[in-house]
């Protein structure tokens, strides 16, 4: 997700209202794409629970005083989260199923993080005005593991219900599931698949009668 941060530079009055504050926040407000003044709430201010980035990140923090730490409870609150109109939160997961179930703290029953705001970001962008919960990953990670299955790796936990994302995007494309049957919804995750791993999706999908 930090990654979508250079495509934004030429936006104008956007704002933040983050878990993370990471170094692509700090060069969007550098350019000016980054200024707070259209928010409902918090106008002008970037609020965050915790800062994680190089040296220089620490100090441009400590030097704007626009930047706001808060207690995490305070950032990640959905009710908070939804009283910013037209809010997109953007998350990673650990994998995802072919209905649109989203674990992002387990492998199988390995905990490996905790939940974090990725619920109550999803569910904060749900209950906003023009909010979207888009969730960002490569569909093959670096160990060589698909992110995208027919179904979860048992014992993996449900962070992100189904029906609270709006769109899933790997590097091969968008699927926007919001809406859609859970036959359409397969189909759309398969098209965003490795192609390694597409055709056994299809034909597990079939399987499970999903398609």
């Amino acid at each position: 997700p930090n990654a979508v941060g250079g495509f934004l530079k030429d936006k104008r009055d956007l704002g933040i209202h983050t878990e993370m504050f990471t170094t692509a926040f700090m060069d969007l407000i550098r350019c000016g794409a980054i200024n707070g003044e259209r928010k409902p709430v918090d106008k002008g201010i970037h609020p965050c629970a915790f800062v994680e980035g190089e040296k220089e990140l620490y100090t441009f923090v400590s030097q704007n005083k626009n930047i706001v730490l808060r207690a995490a409870p305070d950032i990640v609150d959905p009710f908070i989260v939804a009283q910013q109109d037209h809010i997109a939160a953007i998350n990673t997961c650990v994998e995802v199923d072919l209905t649109g179930q989203v674990c992002s703290e387990s492998v199988g029953y390995k905990q490996i993080a905790g939940s974090g705001g990725a619920f109550c970001f999803a569910y904060g962008t749900f209950r906003a005005a023009h909010g979207k919960n888009i969730l960002a990953f490569q569909a093959k990670n670096k160990g060589g593991q698909y992110k995208i299955k027919s179904m979860l790796t048992p014992g993996a936990v449900v962070t992100i219900p189904r029906n609270y994302v709006d769109y899933f995007v790997t590097d091969y494309g968008v699927a926007k599931l919001k809406g859609l049957s859970v036959t359409e919804r397969a189909k759309a995750l398969i098209a965003i698949a490795h192609p390694e791993q597409r055709e056994e999706l299809t034909a597990d999908a079939k399987k499970m009668g999903l398609i």
